[in-house]
């Protein structure tokens, strides 16, 4: 029995050594590979959220730099026009295109450049001061129109010219041009001449990161504005980049990663190809930028798991060695363990202070935005109240000076509307509903109220069917009905009395409320984006653009959204909405 009781322990000491640190290595890959997969699901959504914000930040400069582009474009072919029709010398047109030219700030020069090769440029705004001449047969425009072809080489589009030093101003300049035409002969060239300052200007005000930058191109490569080193970026040429050579060739639009040929920087671009013109738009953000959280996360996180592992090995080794000593490697183990939830307690507590700032954030965006719509109304108020006026000041005007005078005062009335619309919308947004028991045939009856005596004279009616009681916010509800009610008379049809039916109804989920109408209906364009704001159609009337995305906000509110549907004679829309869970 003695020599056994000697071998035992042997066989049990053998085994010991390496047991429990083979379940500390197992159970250690498991969480290492739980954390790994951990810090890879946490990088992709950081470099998603930057991918989706430099996208929409493309998409914005892509409206603001797409719309500068388009109304010069417009410009130079009402210019255009005005030359060939011999009218470009009458000082009353010399005074409307000076008018118009007050609202173009990236312009510095327009002018008309002859067959010959000379360009009489005329400084803006100050248009009326009379021209200056120039050479510009060395331009690439000229170039391109000499040749006295319609087309110009250029598909009879807008030429977008080669980034150049201006000759008279001496300011970094983009031409912008366009043939004129007369008896389909190119007599001459209209000529726009744009800072390209002023576009790196609007491109640092929507700058994301220093290092991921944004800018302005050619179809071919090369820099028309950028953000920040504009003066030392531009004119490069960067068609070897990825971008040129392997994306855009893919796709107009999109976010790719890469290495910039402009300053060498790894970082998320998006890019997008503006429509019509021959120009790309980028904004970027360094791929260090994107990832500062995450990589502050990955050096708490696996500073912590290193610690975690050195004391489960700990315990692992110091059990294999001494049965006995269980108790402190409990111990120790419990501290890791508090100091893994003390980090997460620290992260949580992070992620909170992030969203109320983030809440914070867009409670400022929303104020903003409401005391923008209110104060902007000012300037409208008054551009409408002093061309009325005027008008009466002016005992006698012309045709012409009648119709521009009405068209400064509708346009500032639908400005006025849309203003009023705007900030209603942002109200909404920021708003906080109050659920109650709302009879829906109430609510119809008071937002009906303002219109049954234009509806009565006009001949029209309006049936109301049976209604229910729903939980719902009233007044933002009313507010929803009003302007489909409204909706439904402005867009009557003149053919035939007008018709407007009211239902609804409810069952388990949610409920409804009906409207129908036959009048105009939906144009077969608009089916995509007729719910969205300033979404109007051609039509009669003063409309703000807002009514239809203010009804579609109730309706989310209400946790339903807002239908379209076009009928043979009219529209119906239907806005659903559901029952609050009280589970």
């Amino acid at each position: 029995m003695a020599a056994q009781d000697l071998v035992e322990p042997q066989s049990v000491q053998s085994h010991t050594p390496w047991w429990s640190r083979l379940v500390a290595g197992l159970f250690l890959l498991i969480l290492g590979s739980a954390l790994a997969a951990q810090l890879w699901l946490a990088r992709a959504a950081d470099i998603a959220s930057a991918e989706q914000m430099v996208q929409s930040m493309a998409v914005a400069i892509a409206q603001n730099i797409g719309g500068s582009v388009r109304s010069v474009d417009s410009l130079l072919v009402d210019m255009a026009v005005s030359v060939a029709e011999g009218s470009w010398e009458d000082p009353a047109n010399r005074l409307r295109f000076e008018g118009r030219l007050s609202a173009f700030p990236e312009l510095l020069w327009v002018g008309v450049t002859g067959m010959d090769g000379m360009v009489s440029g005329y400084p803006v705004p100050a248009f009326s001061g009379g021209p200056w001449r120039a050479s510009a047969s060395h331009r690439d425009y000229f170039r391109v129109f000499a040749g006295g072809d319609p087309a110009g080489g250029n598909g009879g589009r807008l030429h977008v010219g080669l980034p150049a030093i201006g000759q008279i101003t001496g300011e970094r300049t983009i031409h912008l041009s366009r043939a004129i035409l007369k008896d389909s002969k190119v007599i001459g060239i209209m000529v726009a001449a744009v800072s390209a300052d002023y576009y790196a200007g609007q491109l640092g005000i929507t700058l994301l990161d220093s290092d991921g930058a944004s800018a302005v191109l050619r179809s071919d490569g090369l820099m028309m504005a950028r953000a920040p080193a504009h003066a030392e970026k531009f004119g490069i040429n960067i068609s070897s980049s990825d971008l040129f050579t392997k994306w855009l060739p893919r796709e107009k639009q999109g976010v790719v990663r890469l290495i910039s040929k402009a300053d060498g920087n790894d970082k998320l671009l998006s890019y997008q190809q503006l429509d019509r013109y021959p120009l790309v738009v980028t904004s970027g953000v360094s791929l260090q930028k994107a990832l500062t959280t995450w990589n502050r996360m990955m050096v708490v996180e696996v500073t912590g798991f290193i610690l975690f592992s050195g004391a489960v090995i700990y315990w692992a080794s110091m059990s294999d060695l001494r049965n006995g000593a269980i108790l402190r490697h409990r111990e120790t183990l419990k501290q890791a363990v508090a100091e893994q939830t003390a980090d997460l307690e620290r992260a949580k507590s992070l992620a909170e202070r992030r969203a109320e700032d983030i809440a914070s954030l867009n409670l400022k965006l929303s104020r903003l935005a409401q005391v923008t719509a209110h104060d902007l109304q000012e300037p409208v108020r008054r551009m409408v109240s002093f061309s009325q006026l005027l008008r009466r000041r002016l005992h006698q005007l012309s045709e012409e000076a009648e119709a521009d005078l009405r068209y400064i005062e509708d346009g500032g009335k639908r400005l006025k509307m849309t203003l009023e619309g705007f900030r209603q919308y942002t109200e909404l947004l920021g708003g906080t509903p109050v659920f109650e028991e709302v009879p829906l045939r109430d609510c119809v009856e008071l937002a009906l109220e303002p219109l049954r005596e234009a509806i009565a004279a006009g001949g029209g009616e309006v049936r109301i069917g049976s209604l229910p009681s729903v939980p719902a916010d009233r007044s933002f509800l009313t507010l929803a009905i009003a302007r489909l009610m409204d909706n439904a008379w402005r867009y009557r049809d003149t053919e035939r009395p007008a018709r407007i039916t009211i239902s609804g109804g409810q069952d388990d989920t949610g409920w409804w409320l009906v409207t129908e109408d036959n009048g105009q209906g939906l144009p077969t364009t608009m089916d995509q984006w007729i719910l969205n704001p300033v979404a109007v159609s051609q039509g009669p009337g003063e409309r703000s653009g807002m009514g239809l995305a203010f009804c579609q906000a109730v309706a989310e509110i209400h946790g339903g959204h807002l239908e379209a549907e076009r009928l043979p004679e009219g529209t119906r829309f239907i806005l659903r909405g559901r029952f609050p869970d009280i589970s």
